[in-house]
């Protein structure tokens, strides 16, 4: 096994090539995906996204995070999310 692992670079190694639009949808699909969710996470990114300019959360993001949403059968979180996922 080579001892030069990919996981040992930092986020911002990884993503930095990247557009910023780009390294925000990496990270908040991220953020959404696998058994730990965090949608609080997500929206704060959003957030960011929209005050830095960044660009629109894209699509399949906005749906990654409905389903989270969805996911914890909170209806005061399921609103929270539709209200962001309009504006975005």
């Amino acid at each position: 096994r080579p001892r030069g692992c990919v996981l040992q670079s930092s986020p911002s190694d990884r993503f930095g090539s990247l557009p910023k639009a780009q390294q925000y949808e990496a990270l908040l699909l991220a953020a959404l995906s696998g058994q730990q969710r965090d949608i609080d996470i997500a929206l704060q990114l959003i957030e960011e996204m929209a005050a830095t300019n960044v660009g629109k959360v894209p699509a399949k993001v906005v749906g990654a995070l409905v389903d989270a949403a969805v996911a914890t059968k909170d209806a005061r979180r399921v609103d929270a999310v539709l209200t962001v996922a309009k504006r975005s």
